[in-house]
């Protein structure tokens, strides 16, 4: 089963976000930035 979670975090004033993925037993970060998210 793939759990994805999507974390929000304002670094340095602008908007980064990290995408965490858990595939069985391996954590794999993915850090984009800057990313213009509207919500």
């Amino acid at each position: 089963m793939l759990i994805r979670r999507v974390f929000a975090l304002q670094v340095r004033g602008s908007h980064h976000v990290i995408h965490i993925q858990d595939l069985g037993g391996s954590t794999q970060v993915t850090s984009i930035s800057p990313f213009d998210y509207a919500g």
